[in-house]
């Protein structure tokens, strides 16, 4: 009885490591603007929300492990959580990446203002478009999206596969460099070359 539960204990907890380690990136649920009571409450929700579905799977993947395994599942869970926040903040970073550009180009970069998102100042301009970026996520319902993309993957990459770090590197760089190109496109018709 006593180990059943202490099996369920450690699954509740490698379903909030992916959980708590992809809130943390997302864009909103990871902002520094949001008290970290709150986010740890919103990563507990969503664990409780999503461990029905996958307490049968984390339980399958603690059968038989050591003490050194079960750490390692908890770094593989947090490493797979970060990866998928990290890919949805870097249409984040992309869109940062535009209008700070335009903010150059357009020679409102002096002017430091109050950060949003992040923990650097940024010019006035840059803040405004972050956060009508953010605004626009939450208004628009694309939180969801997210989440959603979250609790699918559970079934894409099962909690206790082995880690393929190319594979990650190569999604990230995909990503990367279409939010690169879609930053340039944004900006580009602000962008006079002489």
């Amino acid at each position: 009885m006593t180990e059943a539960l202490g099996t369920l204990g450690f699954a509740g907890i490698l379903i909030l490591a992916r959980v708590g380690a992809c809130l943390a990136m997302l864009p909103g649920f990871g902002s520094q603007r949001i008290p970290v009571r709150i986010r740890i409450l919103i990563a507990l929700a969503l664990s409780l929300a999503v461990s029905p579905m996958v307490i049968g799977q984390a339980s399958q993947a603690l059968s038989g492990v050591d003490e050194a395994a079960k750490a390692q599942l908890i770094a593989t869970e947090m490493v797979v959580g970060t990866a998928l926040g990290l890919m949805a903040r870097l249409y984040m970073f992309g869109l940062q990446f535009s209008a700070t550009l335009i903010t150059n180009v357009i020679g409102l970069a002096a002017t430091p203002g109050a950060p949003i998102d992040d923990s650097e100042l940024a010019p006035p301009l840059v803040n405004l478009v972050m956060i009508t970026a953010t605004t626009v996520i939450f208004a628009a319902n694309l939180h969801h999206v997210m989440l959603r993309a979250l609790f699918d993957s559970y079934t894409a990459i099962a909690i206790g596969s082995p880690l393929d770090p190319g594979w990650y590197l190569d999604q990230l760089l995909a990503k990367l460099s279409l939010t690169w190109s879609m930053g340039l496109r944004l900006a580009a018709p602000r962008i006079d070359i002489c």
